[in-house]
């Protein structure tokens, strides 16, 4: 057995790496295990190249001209999580993977078992599938574990209403494909629906064609197609069939099961509720997102320093869509709002969408009584960029009105929150009481 280290981390994806780069650079002894390349899922199939896809499809590219620019933006990243710079950075890489045998006990994949006060499961996710497909694998059926490696042609049918189909079916669009969205309920379901009708308009626009409440039933391979029958007695027929329908993260395989660990995971991100034991990332469930993930590791990290744990997870982190014009939420965008909370949304577009011939959405949820901001959802470009800006606000707990102090550049689509907190001033009518006191200091002479 290896030397005692401080910290054995289990995956290199976003999570893991932020452990064993954290760790190390606090002074701590860590040993990753993680198969190669390093990465995990946003580098090589999540983020990254579905990013690079959606740039190149806005850039005139076809399918073959996208894939390149993806692997060229993926290798200039590679370094960066590479076994070379974390080694560099004093964290021993094992290639491969692990299992636990006990506490603090983990075996890598060439037999050798390791000892470290803490263990951290950095596993990741994988993508759901849907079981009428399972017997039909890539070039047909993918999903964007092996989509970026193949070659597409005709039409693509998407199983899913979320961000991966809608930013796929841009991406497709864009690049010559014809595409179809199959959606079990609304696309975007749980969103306001005056967005959701935005997006139906976007999608129209890009020559999408939008299913929703559509379900699959069978599937017949006819060849050169795939014959996708639905509930409602119809058909389509698709060269590619892109299964878009969430995550999910497996605690399985991992050894807990034989040792009696439960795979329960707290708001400290501690496993099964032993202190030596923690997840991270997609490991500990949703959100799956990447700043997730390093935030996880954060958590991790302060409590594995601290006394007790004291640090939690946030799951309702700002996240976006990045389509041409982005959705970015924040907070609880829940629809219809709950109980004593209300949303507010822009009444009329801003003046930069007019500009540019487009719409532009912006809506906030208050609690009614605190009149504290719960929520927010934007539609429009760069509207990633803003999201900072309203989660501080939001952990601040600040009262709404604060929203409308900083100076927006005009013109700009984030106006619209401005003018959304302006709006709902104005509809709060000032005790005439009030209105008495405010005309007296008006009218008071000046005497300097």
């Amino acid at each position: 057995m290896s030397k005692k280290k401080d910290i054995i981390v289990l995956g290199g994806g976003a999570a893991g790496l932020s452990v064993a780069a954290g760790g190390a650079a606090m002074g701590l002894d860590v040993t990753l295990i993680a198969p190669q390349p390093m990465g995990g899922d946003c580098l090589h199939h999540g983020c990254v190249p579905s990013k690079s896809i959606l740039h190149a499809s806005h850039m005139d590219q076809d399918w073959s001209d996208a894939k390149l620019h993806a692997a060229d933006v993926v290798a200039s990243i590679q370094h960066h999580d590479s076994q070379e710079r974390f080694e560099g950075l004093g964290v021993q890489v094992i290639n491969g993977k692990g299992w636990i045998e006990g506490r603090g006990k983990v075996r890598d994949s060439l037999g050798q078992l390791h000892d470290g006060r803490y263990v951290v499961l950095a596993t990741g996710s994988r993508p759901r599938t849907h079981s009428m497909l399972s017997p039909l694998a890539a070039p047909k059926v993918l999903t964007t574990d092996d989509l970026w490696s193949q070659d597409l042609h005709g039409q693509v049918v998407i199983l899913g209403g979320g961000a991966i189909a809608l930013e796929m079916s841009e991406a497709f669009a864009g690049l010559g494909l014809r595409v179809t969205i199959l959606a079990r309920s609304e696309i975007l379901a749980g969103y306001p629906p005056k967005l959701q009708e935005l997006l139906r308009q976007v999608l129209r626009q890009q020559q999408v064609t939008l299913r929703e409440h559509a379900s699959l039933v069978s599937v017949d391979d006819q060849g050169a197609q795939l014959r996708l029958n639905l509930a409602d007695g119809s058909q389509l027929h698709a060269h590619h069939v892109l299964q878009a329908l969430g995550r999910e993260h497996d605690l399985n395989d991992l050894g807990l099961g034989e040792l009696g660990i439960g795979k329960e995971v707290s708001q400290n991100l501690r496993v099964g509720g032993c202190p030596w034991l923690y997840a991270a990332g997609d490991a500990a469930g949703q959100p799956y997102l990447t700043h997730a993930a390093s935030h996880d590791a954060g958590v991790v990290l302060r409590n594995i320093v601290a006394p007790w744990p004291v640090a939690q997870r946030r799951k309702n982190l700002p996240r976006s869509i990045y389509m041409s014009s982005e959705i970015t939420a924040i907070g609880n965008v829940q629809w219809p709002a709950p109980e004593g909370c209300a949303w507010l949304e822009n009444s009329s577009n801003s003046d930069r969408a007019l500009t540019e011939g487009r719409d532009a959405y912006a809506g906030l949820m208050l609690e009614k009584k605190s009149k504290r901001l719960q929520g927010a959802v934007l539609f429009f470009p760069g509207s990633s960029n803003m999201a900072p800006f309203l989660d501080e606000h939001m952990l601040k707990a600040s009262p709404y009105t604060e929203l409308a102090k900083p100076s927006y550049p005009y013109p700009s689509d984030g106006e619209l929150v401005r003018g959304i907190v302006m709006a709902y001033q104005a509809s709060t009518k000032l005790h005439e009481g009030n209105k008495r006191v405010l005309r007296l200091l008006a009218r008071l002479p000046r005497l300097f």
